[in-house]
């Protein structure tokens, strides 16, 4: 059974190229929108073993990753449409013995939402969260 964050990565180069400051607020809005007018670049899933997963199929990339740094969001970071906070920035890099093809680090900055609630049932929970993501 897969544990964790289920998402879809979204290719903003362009973005980044040309304004760094639009791109940075791309994410609190996002949070709220049910899709983006960019390409899809790929998921990010945990698979079985709980491996954070980065397949970005449309550059044939693949990032198997493990954690080596994270820091909280600021206080000022967009709480998400829940209101239950920002997820931590985080530094992965590729776990040894996992075969990631073509990147080496992924940086997950400037989140919005993300938090899961305090809750006690069991089942699937949906949290709705927007971050940039760069990868090396």
């Amino acid at each position: 059974m897969q544990q964790g964050a289920v998402a879809v990565l979204y290719n903003a180069t362009r973005k980044a190229y040309y304004n760094e400051t639009a791109l940075n607020e791309l994410p609190p809005y996002a949070v709220y929108v049910a899709s983006l007018r960019l390409e899809v670049l790929g998921h990010h899933f945990f698979d079985s073993t709980g491996t954070p997963t980065f397949d970005l199929y449309s550059v044939n990339k693949i990032l198997y990753g493990s954690k080596t740094g994270d820091i909280k969001a600021p206080v000022t970071a967009n709480k998400g449409p829940a209101g239950t906070g920002a997820v931590d920035w985080l530094q992965l890099t590729a776990k040894k013995g996992y075969p990631s093809i073509g990147l080496s680090v992924v940086y997950r900055v400037v989140t919005a939402g993300g938090q899961p609630s305090n809750c006690t049932f069991v089942g699937v929970m949906m949290v709705d969260y927007a971050a940039e993501y760069w990868f090396y």
